[in-house]
């Protein structure tokens, strides 16, 4: 299989458009990610995951309390195999968790690890989980990237 290479496009210029009584700004904001398939992500021989947080030595994850309870052990077997220190926020995160609380929870786990702006927490589980942590990654100190793992 072959891939393409990756079209770069040119932005359109910012314009400005004024009358008497108003003005309009028209501009754009570049978004970029990477999105990478792997399987046994948390299988030993498999540096990819480890791979990314490495440099640091450390990893945050914000986990479904489901998902933590069947993969908890072998997700830190996998970083302990790595070297890499792993601290855990689970979470229940049901349709009517989706709370502030939830988020200020999520939040102050950031803080308390002394999160950096631009390292990324690695969030484990469903969409209700992404959710919440992506949201508290996008409000913690003016956005924080975020690795995602969804369950199998």
């Amino acid at each position: 299989m072959s891939s393409s290479p990756a079209v770069q496009t040119v932005p359109p210029s910012p314009t400005l458009t004024t009358t008497d009584t108003a003005f309009r700004v028209e501009s754009w904001e570049r978004i970029e990610f990477t999105l990478s398939y792997v399987d046994g992500a948390f299988a030993p021989e498999n540096p990819h995951v480890a791979d990314l947080y490495r440099e640091r030595g450390r990893c945050l994850m914000v986990v479904d309390e489901a998902v933590h309870e069947l993969y908890g052990d072998r997700i830190r077997a996998y970083f302990d195999h790595h070297g890499i220190a792993l601290t855990t926020v689970a979470l229940t995160i049901a349709e009517t968790a989706k709370s502030l609380r939830t988020l200020e929870r999520i939040v102050d786990a950031f803080a308390e690890f002394g999160l950096n702006r631009t390292e990324p927490p690695l969030v484990v589980g469903g969409g209700l989980t992404t959710d919440v942590a992506g949201f508290a990654c996008a409000s913690y100190k003016r956005g924080t990237p975020y690795i995602r793992i969804p369950p199998r």
